[in-house]
């Protein structure tokens, strides 16, 4: 069963259209819409300003939200970025037995560097500087170096990654037909590969480079930033909306879910020249080719929420955000739980009452939402929320 991206609520709410002041005193004005009009840092031009320009008024949050995967989606090629620690004086390696050839990664001061060679040769033919770790650690992490004369630089996925599950290392995903066709072949990585790791494209020798960051769910921020860096302090009592930046909180269950399936949808194809186009609060169709999903397969999480008895039944109130922490790390599986009880109650719940207990459950989501192994190192949650798993 394939299931189209789409939600059924309506495309309406309360939008603030402008602060404007007036004798010295900012009012905020608000016109309400029937339909849901595009956000105004939605508008072309509206600079990104990175979590660092959030950090001075938001600073519980962004540091609360620089621990998660997401943040941590793609970094700078230090020791310090490798989830399970420096490597050390160590090197880390894997084979490519067919080819009679080793990849290797090691420290060299406070950056890694990575080098191939033939396994009975002590000197490297191939060696490149590690310029990005992709990946959070999650499931895995793998490098990504550069190459090509200045000013046409392309980046290359390097043949080795780590592996969460496994504790161990590999070679890097999908590399293994090319590598034996020819060792030192190595994937480019378009920027559109990265959409998903950043908020916008990584450029060479940018020390602020950062994964997914607060304006990939709110939007570009520089016109909140110029806002209230000049307005008085006194008129945040009388703000609940604001105009210049994406709550997404404020959005439907359709444009809230349309921030997450940028990424956690495998369906969705940007279209020419879009690959980083995409404003939150927006219609996807803009940026997208929206195909129908393939629900209960891995990154097709909305598509797999959509089709759930859950989300139908929940009149558009189910979210992603209803269980997931969107500025924290993995609340762990107990707080997913409380998640379920909110509307099953087990006073009230037919279904809660036929497994027999008047308690909260414990395992709720490893029954109607098991994992699923579509590869060997990593797993993913089905999000149908199936009654009979």
């Amino acid at each position: 069963m394939r299931t189209e991206l789409r939600w059924p609520v309506k495309r309406w709410g309360a939008f603030w259209v402008a602060i404007s002041a007036t004798a010295g005193v900012a009012t905020l004005v608000t016109v309400a819409l029937y339909r849901q009009q595009d956000p105004l840092n939605a508008q072309a031009g509206v600079r990104f300003v990175g979590s660092d320009g959030c950090l001075p008024c938001h600073k519980s949050i962004v540091e609360e939200f620089r621990a998660t995967g997401h943040n941590k989606s793609l970094q700078k090629g230090s020791p310090q970025s490798l989830v399970f620690g420096r490597l050390g004086k160590q090197t880390a390696f894997v084979g490519l037995p067919e080819r009679n050839y080793l990849y290797m990664l090691e420290e060299q001061g406070d950056e890694l560097h990575f080098q191939a060679r033939p396994t009975f040769v002590d000197t490297a033919v191939h060696t490149a500087k590690v310029e990005y770790v992709l990946g959070s650690g999650k499931r895995g992490q793998g490098f990504l170096a550069e190459t090509g004369p200045k000013g046409d630089r392309k980046l290359l996925q390097l043949p080795i990654s780590y592996y969460t599950v496994k504790k161990d290392w590999g070679l890097s995903p999908g590399q293994d037909a090319h590598l034996l066709s020819n060792p030192l072949k190595f994937r480019e990585v378009r920027m559109e590969c990265l959409r998903c790791h950043t908020t916008q494209p990584p450029r060479v020798n940018d020390e602020k480079t950062e994964g997914v960051s607060c304006e990939s769910c709110h939007g570009p921020g520089g016109r909140h930033v110029d806002q209230w860096s000049t307005v008085r302090e006194e008129v945040t009592r009388f703000t609940k909306a604001d105009p210049t930046i994406v709550n997404p909180k404020r959005l439907s269950t359709e444009r809230t879910t349309e921030i997450c399936s940028t990424c956690h949808s495998k369906e969705l194809k940007p279209l020419p020249g879009k690959s980083f186009a995409y404003r939150p609060g927006t219609p996807l169709d803009r940026y997208y080719q929206v195909a129908a999903g393939s629900p209960g397969e891995q990154h097709s999480e909305p598509e797999s929420l959509a089709a759930s008895a859950c989300f139908r039944k929940s009149n558009g109130k189910l979210r992603c955000g209803s269980c997931h922490s969107t500025h924290g790390t993995d609340p762990g599986m107990a707080q997913y739980e409380m998640a379920c009880m909110k509307c099953h109650q087990p006073e009230k719940c037919p279904q809660i009452l036929s497994h027999g207990l008047k308690k909260p459950l414990a395992g709720c989501v490893s029954c109607h939402m098991p994992q699923t192994e579509p590869w060997t190192h990593a797993s993913f949650r089905d999000h149908r929320i199936r009654r009979q798993p």
